[in-house]
């Protein structure tokens, strides 16, 4: 679908993004996002639990689906990072 699409040339974007950070900064990075999806998460189903609980969804459903989501589209990101470490001699051009 064009959302999936959307997705990985987002997490692609990321990836780029992230190659060049030393790896403390890239694992601080990685942990504030999976607090900050947490929270989301937690947050939409606070406010949205009576549709989710209609459609036959239980919170652990919800969190399980949303969770795996989210690690198959961070996988792109960090598949891309390794792509791209200097001793895979790989040269990224970014064109302004």
């Amino acid at each position: 679908s064009d959302e999936v699409k959307h997705v990985e040339f987002q997490v692609e974007r990321l990836g780029i993004l992230r190659a060049k950070r030393n790896w403390l900064l890239l694992k601080a990075t990685m942990m504030l996002q999976r607090f900050l999806f947490r929270g989301t998460c937690i947050v939409v189903w606070i406010f949205h639990n009576k549709v989710f609980r209609k459609s036959g969804y239980s919170f652990m459903k919800f969190w399980q689906e949303n969770w795996r989501e989210f690690e198959e589209a961070f996988q792109i990101t960090q598949d891309v990072i390794e792509r791209l470490k200097p001793e895979n001699n790989v040269k990224v051009i970014l064109e302004r």
